[in-house]
């Protein structure tokens, strides 16, 4: 499977200091030190190295077998989908990465050219210091975050409350260990995956398979903390789809474009949904014939995701009380959708960081209490011509939107022109459909803390054969998908 996934990774002390087999490598790429696990390493002193260097701001990676990794997986990494390379950016929250390396050298390639967020106290992000900070700091906060992608609201949530705790002073080493400690516990993002011209994972059951069929596709992921005074804590889980414009999304090929024959046919013309939702899905072979009921040109519900069956037969991993509170683009009108371009977050309360220098431990503490006040879409108008987008709102734990192509009006448009020959000048379905997709989901504390619940995303694509009587055929039509998945850990405290 060619994608990267989100991830993250430990490593720790032994009584003597280091894990016992752990490897730590602090020369072969500057400024990152690469930590490599070994079967005997115990989770709890890896998870605490690996802690001394982010609350330190040191950007770490960690490599090993992808399910060692996984039983290594420490507390504070909110998302871990498994990969044998993980990357962890500790400048602005937590940037949690991963992708599979062929080899050593492979991996090291790829982390010489990571781009590395800048650190949220340098001189560049948090500008010049002119005093030294108190010891003890408590300031009220409010700011608003316009952020573009889930990775931007982390990164300028911790510029925004450095500058409103600090403001023109500087903070003392052990202020800013204890600040990007909390930092990380309110907000942290990463990579969903990266789909590069991707071939179909799989065929969906009693369709046919494509070798036409590719996938360019990048998305992230974002959870974000919030408390409030009369609705409790909450956490906000925003997954988005990146790019703009031509050259993302699900595509045929300039080889493969939908056309019509200019006899009364038309061929090649897709159809494509992403389904998104919480908790398990169907076991094996039933997993790819769930979409049957909602293949173009039927309209029915997925039935892929375990959650939302029968509430008698609920597992065990469904998320309680998830709420969508936002989801683009809208349904389309008249050959229009709105599409967002990010997110504004305002976030509003204080924060503290403690009383100085503690004379027992030497150690010095921070605490936020904030609340996600709002959220407001950053909404543009879109063409989206000869194509019917519709998302369902049936479903408590899923949601699937559709990329269907509008036959009847194709058959006119090519019947006024009398054209013949590709239909990608009439609609995107016929080459390139970039989704422009988003999500934010609402969990609350309540009855989710201390869970690890799984999340998925399936994206699926159909090329249909239709005549001028607007009849597409089912048999032998080709669909195929590609799925990712990740595991959210809603936080105890």
């Amino acid at each position: 499977m060619r994608r990267y996934l989100a991830s993250l990774a430990v490593l720790g002390f032994t009584q003597a200091g280091v894990a016992a087999a752990t490897s730590i490598d602090e020369e072969s790429i500057p400024s990152v030190t690469i930590l490599r696990a070994d079967d005997s390493d115990e989770p709890a002193a890896f998870s605490r190295l690996l802690d001394g260097l982010l609350v330190d701001g040191r950007r770490a990676v960690v490599a090993g077998d992808a399910k060692l990794l996984q039983r290594l997986r420490p507390s504070y990494a909110y998302v871990w989908p498994s990969t044998d390379t993980i990357v962890l950016d500790p400048a602005s929250g937590l940037g949690i990465f991963g992708f599979n390396a062929t080899d050593d050298a492979s991996r090291a390639k790829v982390i010489s050219l990571w781009p590395w967020e800048p650190d949220t106290f340098s001189a560049d992000v948090f500008g010049r210091t002119r005093r030294e900070a108190p010891h003890a700091l408590t300031r009220q906060v409010n700011f608003d975050v316009l952020a573009t992608s889930p990775s931007s609201v982390c990164q300028g949530f911790a510029r925004e409350m450095a500058r409103g705790m600090f403001g023109d002073a500087t903070p003392t080493t052990e202020q800013r260990t204890a600040f990007r400690k909390e930092v990380r516990r309110w907000c942290q993002y990463g990579h969903l995956s990266v789909h590069l011209a991707e071939s179909a994972e799989f065929e969906i059951d009693s369709f046919a398979p494509s070798e036409h069929a590719r996938l360019t596709l990048a998305s992230e992921w974002a959870l974000i903390r919030s408390e409030d005074i009369v609705s409790g804590t909450r956490y906000f889980f925003w997954n988005k789809t990146l790019g703009d414009g031509a050259g993302t999304g699900f595509t045929l090929g300039r080889d493969n474009e939908g056309h019509t024959d200019g006899a009364g046919g038309i061929d090649g013309i897709m159809d494509v949904a992403i389904h998104s939702g919480w908790g398990s899905v169907m076991p094996g072979d039933d997993t790819y014939t769930w979409p049957v009921n909602s293949t173009f040109p039927l309209v029915g519900n997925v039935r892929a995701f375990r959650c939302d069956g029968p509430d008698s037969s609920l597992p065990s991993d469904c998320p309680v009380a998830p709420m969508v509170r936002k989801l683009y683009p809208t349904d389309s009108v008249d050959g229009s959708v709105n599409r967002a371009s990010g997110e504004s977050f305002s976030f509003g309360g204080e924060g503290a960081v403690g009383g100085g220098r503690s004379q027992s431990s030497g150690s010095v503490s921070a605490s936020f209490a904030l609340a996600v006040v709002k959220t407001t879409a950053m909404v543009s108008h879109s063409d989206m011509t000869l194509t019917n987008v519709r998302s369902n709102a049936d479903r408590v734990y899923s949601r699937s939107t559709w990329w269907r192509p509008d036959v009847p009006a194709m058959i006119e448009w090519i019947a006024a022109r009398h054209h013949a020959g590709s239909l990608a000048k009439a609609t995107p379905l016929a080459a390139t459909v970039n989704p422009r997709y988003e999500i934010l989901w609402e969990l609350p504390a309540e009855g989710n803390a201390g869970r690890v619940l799984p999340y998925h995303v399936f994206y699926e694509m159909g090329i249909n054969t239709c005549t001028w009587g607007c009849v597409c055929r089912l048999q032998g039509k080709p669909r195929v998908g590609w799925v990712d998945h990740v595991l959210v850990r809603i936080p105890a405290d």
